[in-house]
């Protein structure tokens, strides 16, 4: 085993993420002037070791379709990575997420227009 697949470094020398991604998926309903809103959410995170023989993949999906009512997310991954073609201490991500800065705009946009705005489970 090399230097680098010591439990001490493997960490250092492995890519990992996250990738989340928020999609607010609405349907008109004409004849009532709504629109009908459903929040879906989806979530990979992932680990994988580099060059270290025993050391595997990892990962984790999520998914969830609904109504959302309140949701802020702050995440900060911070270390040794690899980045511009050496080894830096830096963000490997930082992110807030608050679901009232999405959705409130479109709400009031709907509700100006005269239409109702109406979260719902299934579309």
């Amino acid at each position: 085993m090399s230097f680098f697949c010591e439990t001490k470094w493997i960490e250092v020398f492995a890519a990992s993420g996250l990738k989340m991604q928020y999609e607010l998926r609405m349907r008109l309903v004409p004849e009532r002037k709504q629109v009908r809103a459903q929040d879906n959410f989806r979530r990979i995170t992932y680990f994988a070791g580099l060059a270290c023989p025993g050391v595997k993949l990892s990962w984790s999906f999520s998914l969830f379709k609904g109504i959302s009512f309140y949701q802020y997310e702050r995440g900060r991954l911070y270390g040794l990575i690899y980045k511009d073609g050496e080894l830096k201490i830096d963000d490997a991500y930082n992110y807030k997420f608050n679901i009232s800065e999405v959705k409130n705009p479109i709400i009031k946009i709907v509700t100006n227009s005269g239409w109702a705005f109406r979260p719902s489970v299934m579309l």
